[in-house]
């Protein structure tokens, strides 16, 4: 299901799915272009493959901490997460 917090379009917690991974997008949450392209992945992500995430929420620092990334708000990050708690970052 999606939900909306902040004008922001996201995802259920991707811990609650029950695909083999998830992918979170970790995006600047003051950012109008990264608003933008949120809603635009959510419009086009017809099988809710991602869950957005803002970069300065506790989870998304949390999470970009655990895969090393960097957390400047420079780029909108990707992140796998396995269904087993594995995680792997994407900068591009």
């Amino acid at each position: 299901a999606v939900w909306t917090t902040s004008g922001m379009t996201r995802r259920d917690d991707p811990a609650q799915t029950s695909s083999s991974s998830t992918l979170v997008a970790l995006i600047d949450g003051d950012c109008a272009l990264c608003s933008g392209y949120a809603r635009l992945v959510s419009a086009l992500d017809a099988h809710g493959a991602v869950y957005f995430e803002t970069q300065q929420s506790d989870a998304g620092r949390a999470l970009l901490r655990r895969c090393g990334m960097p957390t400047d708000l420079s780029t909108i990050a990707v992140v796998e997460v396995s269904a087993k708690g594995k995680a792997v970052g994407y900068v591009r």
